[in-house]
């Protein structure tokens, strides 16, 4: 779990990364193993064994300190190449976990055979050393997962870790002050050169924490705009200046929509975000809203410390919105309510649809939510809209018996998909102020209804490649495709 949080910043934490982890903790799994299991015939003595130990505590110790390094060189180096995704945490996760892992995977065998000496009692010893491993093995997913990276961090978790497997394994040994001077220099080293950054490309950084879901930073740029980003920070979640609602990024162009002339007698008008982030989006469908109708959100989002954080970053009160930490599609499937506007904007780690909230049963979901004016919007990024993430999109939303259209948001990838129950037309209620006129003239204007081929297959909770299609437009946007 550590692992994973600590490749996040730099790669997210895709199928590919988790594939990576995975993969080479199991290929040192099985190398140690074999080593560990030669070594203890060979050698068959206690100070080896610990040694071993000792060995693979100090390299985790340095994984802090050298892991910035590497993580920095691996994806400033190798992320702009066809392929460099699955190379570069290859690579990470070899030189970062490979090492410490083996050492540990060498303790296995060398117990079983320490353990062992009489034969009578091979069996019963060896089934209890799997058992105290296995139980270790659940009690660090379940420690780190919900406690320490959340709440302590990873770079700590990770020396505490290596505080843990050194300490024991340094007891047994006969010269202990110079190992434990060796560790101690080795654990100050790697806590003195991580210092917690403060400067990040996009602006100074006001806040840095590890939830359970992700890598959340909060940064403010020169123009004292404040930003949400996640993992490795190669998009923006949530924007928020307190002088001004306007963003100039995609929010802006949802604007229109409660415009409409199919909401207009309407006092009171239901809207409902799946993935609120840090509010923006609710800031701007307020400000753009007809001054005698009443805006009521029921906001949905999975991580609460990104709820807490759009309180004290971003200027989110509890008065302007109804919050529910949980899932959107559990909210859907618990929820009776009908909304006039639904809108879908949730990523997992950054840039990933989650493939439960791209299927024809997740948009039937939507369709049953939606008031029989109703309309829902769909927040996709796609490098071209002949891409099989877009076209498959297009197919699911229309299989769920929505008609569908496209709205792209100028100077980035960004799509804004509506889908509503009727036809729709693009009529708004009369607008003099800018910028939401000229919102208003381009949404008229670039609205389009939208069909997917034929051949095209809708997404559905069975199957849905959403990933490997996200990583075709990463690859399209690459190379200029």
């Amino acid at each position: 779990m550590a692992a994973s949080r600590f490749l996040a910043p730099y790669f997210g934490t895709s199928s590919v990364v988790w594939a990576n982890v995975i993969g080479v903790i199991l290929l040192a799994l099985a190398l140690g193993y074999t080593a560990g299991g030669r070594l203890a015939d060979r050698f068959p003595n206690r100070q080896l064994f610990f040694s071993l130990g000792g060995v693979g505590a100090m390299i985790l110790a340095l994984l802090p300190f050298a892991g910035s390094l590497v993580l920095k060189g691996l994806s400033a180096g190798l992320l702009q190449t066809s392929g460099g995704l699955i190379v570069a945490t290859f690579l990470a996760s070899l030189l970062l976990f490979g090492f410490p892992v083996f050492f540990f995977a060498c303790l296995s065998p060398f117990a079983v055979r320490l353990l062992s000496q009489e034969v009578s009692v091979v069996g019963a010893r060896s089934g209890a050393l799997s058992f105290w491993s296995t139980l270790g093995s659940i009690l660090g997913i379940y420690v780190t997962s919900l406690y320490l990276v959340p709440v302590v961090g990873v770079r700590e978790s990770i020396w505490i870790f290596s505080a843990l497997l050194f300490f024991p394994s340094v007891a047994f040994l006969p010269k202990k002050i110079p190992v434990l001077t060796a560790f101690v220099l080795v654990f100050t080293t790697s806590f003195i050169l991580v210092p917690p950054a403060k400067s990040y490309a996009a602006g100074q950084i006001l806040h840095e924490q590890e939830s359970t879901y992700q890598f959340l930073r909060v940064v403010e740029n020169a123009e004292g705009t404040r930003l949400l980003t996640f993992n490795e920070g190669q998009g923006v979640q949530s924007m928020y200046n307190p002088r001004r609602v306007w963003t100039g990024a995609y929010y802006d162009y949802a604007a229109p929509l409660p415009l409409l002339k199919r909401f207009s007698g309407k006092k009171e008008l239901s809207i409902l975000v799946l993935g609120y982030a840090g509010g923006t989006l609710g800031k701007i469908l307020r400000a753009s809203a007809p001054k005698d109708m009443q805006i009521t959100i029921d906001a949905v989002e999975i991580d609460p410390v990104v709820t807490e954080l759009s309180k004290q970053y971003f200027g989110v009160r509890d008065d302007e919105r109804t919050m529910y930490t949980m899932d959107g599609r559990s909210f859907l499937q618990q929820s009776k309510k009908q909304y006039d506007l639904i809108f879908i904007d949730a990523y997992s780690q950054e840039i990933y649809i989650p493939p439960h909230m791209l299927s024809t049963e997740f948009f039937s979901e939507v369709a049953a939510h939606l008031t029989p004016e109703g309309l829902a919007a769909f927040n996709i990024n796609v490098v071209s809209n002949e891409g099989k993430l877009f076209q498959s999109a297009i197919a699911t939303v229309r299989s769920a018996g929505l008609s569908v259209y496209d709205m792209a948001v100028p100077g980035s990838y960004n799509h804004w998909i509506l889908a509503s129950k009727q036809d729709f037309v693009a009529e708004f209620a009369p607008v003099t102020e800018d910028p939401l006129r000229n919102l208003v003239e381009y949404f008229s204007t670039n609205l389009h209804e939208v069909f997917a081929p034929s051949f095209v297959a809708p997404l559905t909770d069975n199957r849905s490649p959403v990933e490997l299609f996200i990583h075709e437009e990463i690859l399209r946007g690459m190379w200029g495709k």
